[in-house]
């Protein structure tokens, strides 16, 4: 039993692994092309300003729009403009997301054998999910519209509505996504496993805690939150008193608003006793005496020797 829960949470700590590699490439590509187009983006952009400058200047000498068109750029380059910043515009609006599908190769490998083997278990919110992903152990044809595992302002949806992509190799790799989200939540676990084990199962059992005196723990939570509240109201009532007889330290209530004056720095006056003691605890000799003393018998380099060269390695001249 050790051994096969440690082989499981291996089996999800790896999945966790390659999921989080699958999405760090998929940003990378994206980041990718946004750095391939900005030679594109700056000359799209230098272009319309060029266009703008000579469209205020007509309009300023109360010339026709269109002569100042065709004296900068032109209609027809114009329109090559307008499409190259429309296809910019996406570039530049790329996410991760679109480009997350290339893990379908790798989950497509193990994902099936890995959900056939683990014992996985959920909470009620969980459940779609799972649902979804027996769909993958079984490998059943995916049903119309079952997106209800991902959450209700997920990208994933807009994408998954999209008729340009692969709508079924998308719809796993957002299961397996949401699968190691559910492990790491603690929505979903394994039965028997150590690290992805029922979260209640971690819990101490309610009767060994009303046994064990050393818990000094309120066992009801009205209990808990009606002496919080009794706290709270006497320090509040404490505060309201010092505020009217205007006995808060460092600071008074005016005008609705608290002020707080600025700390006054409280040196003890045996602070500076401390500071000579530490400095006659120092060896009295000096560090250049403490070199020649070693270095003479043995022929090294004298302390001045020893301080050019580390001004020369310093500035670079030559020793």
């Amino acid at each position: 039993m050790e051994w096969r829960a440690a082989i499981a949470d291996a089996v999800v700590e790896t999945h966790d692994r390659i999921t989080g590699r699958t999405w760090r490439e998929a940003k990378r590509l994206a980041d990718l092309r946004v750095e391939e187009a900005q030679a594109d983006i700056r000359n799209t952009l230098g272009s319309f300003r060029t266009l703008a400058d000579a469209l205020m200047e007509a309009k300023a000498a109360s010339l026709p729009l269109e002569g100042a068109v065709e004296a900068s750029c032109g209609w027809g380059v114009l329109e090559t403009l307008a499409v190259n910043a429309g296809r910019l515009t996406e570039t530049v609006k790329a996410d991760p997301l679109d480009h997350v599908v290339k893990g379908w190769h790798r989950f497509r490998l193990y994902a099936p054998r890995m959900l056939k083997a683990l014992e996985i278990d959920c909470a009620s919110v969980a459940r779609p999910l799972l649902e979804a992903a027996a769909v993958i152990r079984d490998g059943r044809n995916i049903p119309a519209g079952t997106i209800s595992f991902l959450r209700p302002r997920s990208n994933r949806r807009r994408r998954l509505r999209n008729e340009q992509v692969d709508g079924k190799r998308l719809w796993i790799v957002a299961v397996l996504f949401h699968l190691r989200d559910a492990f790491r939540s603690g929505d979903v676990w394994l039965r028997h496993s150590r690290r992805y084990a029922d979260l209640k199962q971690a819990l101490v059992p309610i009767e060994a805690a009303r046994a064990t005196p050393q818990l000094a723990v309120p066992f009801e939570p009205e209990d808990w939150i009606a002496d919080r509240r009794r706290r709270m109201e006497d320090g509040l009532n404490r505060l309201a008193k010092a505020a009217r007889s205007g006995a808060l330290p460092s600071g008074a209530i005016e005008n609705g608003g608290l002020r707080l004056e600025r700390l006054k720095s409280d040196v003890p006056d045996e602070a500076g006793d401390l500071v000579m003691d530490l400095y006659r605890r120092l060896p009295e000799i000096r560090i250049t005496d403490l070199l020649l003393d070693v270095g003479r018998p043995r022929g090294l380099p004298t302390p001045s020797r020893i301080c050019a060269r580390a001004h020369h390695a310093r500035t670079g001249l030559a020793c």
